[in-house]
């Protein structure tokens, strides 16, 4: 019947719509969620009384285990989509580098918690250290890193961005925006929007508070359904510092248990199985952030050859990290008293996520949380994500939380206006001038959500952002060359632009349902933009700043025949100083002599 019902959805897949795959999917779902319900009857463990959502648990899937067939499906739903204007076909390549790296879970690994209740199966190091292998293999994918993935498939982070938008858009991925713990590096919180970050926060890992007042601070990450990517966990992306590796005496992988059997690991009792030798005396502490589970061990004793081995039982469910607790001090960890280190710990994971048996030595809260900067990974920020053209076209009610808005440390602002709208629309008229104007925001729309977002357009002029100088400067090219050849007045003379362009930290704010920005940026980017030429763009110096490729790509420019118009230094209202500017024109304004007819 199950194999029936398999063919049946991959049939009707081959021919469904997003809605219509959904919809089969969570039949799917359903049937799996009742069998799991019929699973748990008579049983003692009751993972929803447990603290967190946490994953779902699928009852009969393998923990850290893939399903080919379902992503081969939701590719084909991708591949069957028709993509927005402007926007690439799917990316073959890319979703065939993730297939490969998902194959490895295909396959059983061997490592099970038995089927009878309240039983212990004892798991040697080789074992654990076997699992791990598998666990690492699928990392890359576990948790999706746009940044960390462009650099393993030597795709652009556009083209990641993008396949990931898409593949949300669909329900094939679920999109997180996690703030970075300022101290530990770990994930602040998560959430599903934007404008349900929250303006501060207690670290979940270590608990230091934030505030969450920079987008380039938040990451995005992205994970593939249970059905994909199969291995719960109550919490994600908790960085490990190197000191803290220091004073790791061993550790164990427990998988969630739907039935209350667990593993046994053992130190200092059978050389073939023992994770490690037995405890000195001393203390040491228990703890999994992933798990969100913690506890404390007072070793008394050296352990003798006489000495029979300790059992101790660890329910993570019973050593939970209380997240209002911790917020108000009021958390109390367990602290277990051996009288020797000769110890079989049984783990079980009685909640909707795996539990890492990790064992520390005794350790300072500073070595066990802090992550140095240069310790951790680069990460593309929920600002790479708002100025990505993709992202604007399929997420356009994700705004900002609140008016108070919040920081973007860099953004390339891009401001536009009509050369001598007034003239124009006396001398050719309202309805012909409209049109032309029309046409020229068909233009510039074209050419700017090409590598970055229309932002608003206010009368004739649009306002526009870029997350890069280079990204700016080609589009602005690509609009004045537009313009150019393609926006013509009745009598035949060009429609003519000027544009400025500038960069910095600015505030974004949600105004009228968009993410707009607000700031001395902003005032100073359109005042570059009113001392431009007709036909010329003037970018600040701010713009190359620290962006040698932006520099890269206006040389670029002028070597294909682009006129460099000027350099200045520019003198703007309400600006202390001169703001140094460079020009240029595009390449096709020459071949008019403004006068209605086409220069030979």
């Amino acid at each position: 019947a199950t194999k029936a019902n398999m063919n049946a959805t991959k049939a009707a897949l081959s021919v469904a719509t997003a809605t219509t795959a959904a919809a089969i999917l969570y039949t799917t779902r359903q049937k799996r969620e009742n069998r799991l319900r019929a699973l748990l009857a008579g049983t003692s463990v009751d993972i929803k009384a447990n603290h967190n959502a946490g994953d779902r648990i699928i009852a009969d899937r393998e923990f850290c285990s893939t399903d080919l067939e379902a992503f081969d499906k939701y590719v084909a739903l991708l591949r069957s989509q028709t993509r927005i204007e402007g926007d690439e076909p799917m990316s073959e390549r890319f979703w065939s580098l993730i297939r490969d790296q998902l194959e490895v879970g295909a396959t059983s690994h061997g490592y099970h918690p038995s089927q009878k209740p309240g039983t212990f199966v004892l798991k040697s190091d080789a074992n654990v250290k076997s699992f791990m292998t598998r666990m690492l293999q699928l990392a890359s994918v576990y948790e999706l890193h746009p940044l960390s993935l462009s650099k393993q498939t030597m795709l652009p982070l556009s083209i990641v961005l993008r396949e990931l938008f898409y593949a949300t858009k669909i329900g094939m991925v679920s999109m997180l925006w996690i703030p970075e713990c300022s101290h530990c590096g770990g994930a602040v919180c998560s959430r599903f929007t934007l404008e349900k970050l929250p303006r501060n926060e207690n670290c979940k890992n270590c608990m230091s508070r934030n505030d969450i007042d920079k987008l380039d601070d938040v990451k995005v990450m992205f994970k593939f359904l249970p059905e994909i990517l199969y291995a719960p966990s109550n919490w994600h992306d908790c960085p490990v510092s190197s000191e803290r590796l220091r004073h790791i005496k061993f550790f164990g992988l427990v998988p969630p248990s739907v039935v209350g059997s667990g593993f046994t690991f053992t130190a200092g009792v059978d050389p073939k199985f023992d994770l490690g030798k037995a405890l000195p005396p001393g203390k040491y502490c228990i703890f999994d952030p992933v798990g969100r589970v913690q506890l404390t061990l007072d070793v008394q004793g050296e352990a003798t050859e006489e000495d029979s081995p300790l059992k101790l039982s660890i329910k993570a469910s019973e050593h939970c990290m209380n997240e209002d607790a911790l917020m108000t001090g009021s958390q109390s960890y367990s602290n277990i008293s051996l009288a020797h280190g000769k110890v079989a710990f049984d783990c079980l994971a009685d909640k909707k996520s795996f539990f890492s048996f990790t064992l520390y030595d005794d350790i300072t809260d500073d070595q066990m949380f802090n992550v140095p900067q240069d310790e951790r990974e680069p990460f593309a920020s929920a600002a790479d994500c708002i100025h990505h053209p993709s992202f604007q076209k399929l997420f356009s009610t994700q705004v900002v939380s609140d008016s108070s808005g919040i920081m973007v440390s860099r953004v390339v602002l891009v401001f536009t206006d009509v050369v001598g709208s007034t003239a124009m629309y006396s001398k050719s008229g309202d309805g012909p001038a409209l049109a032309a104007v029309q046409r020229h925001f068909q233009v510039l729309f074209q050419a700017f959500s090409t590598t970055g977002r229309i932002v608003k357009t206010v009368g004739d002029s649009v306002m526009a952002a870029f997350s890069s100088g280079e990204a700016a400067v080609t589009a602005v090219a690509k609009a004045l060359d537009g313009i150019a050849t393609k926006c013509r007045l009745p009598d035949g003379s060009p429609l003519e632009i000027r544009v400025g362009m500038h960069a910095g930290e600015s505030l974004m704010v949600t105004v009228n349902g968009i993410n707009d920005y607000f700031g001395s940026t902003v005032n100073v980017a359109a005042r570059v933009e009113s001392k431009a030429n007709a036909r010329e763009c003037l970018i600040s110096e701010s713009v190359f700043d620290s962006d040698p490729d932006a520099l890269d790509k206006f040389n670029r420019l002028l070597a294909r025949g682009y006129d460099h118009t000027r350099d200045a230094q520019l003198e703007l209202k309400g600006v202390d100083g001169y703001v140094k500017a460079r020009g240029f024109s595009s390449k096709n304004h020459a071949a008019f002599n403004y006068k209605g007819k086409v220069a030979i």
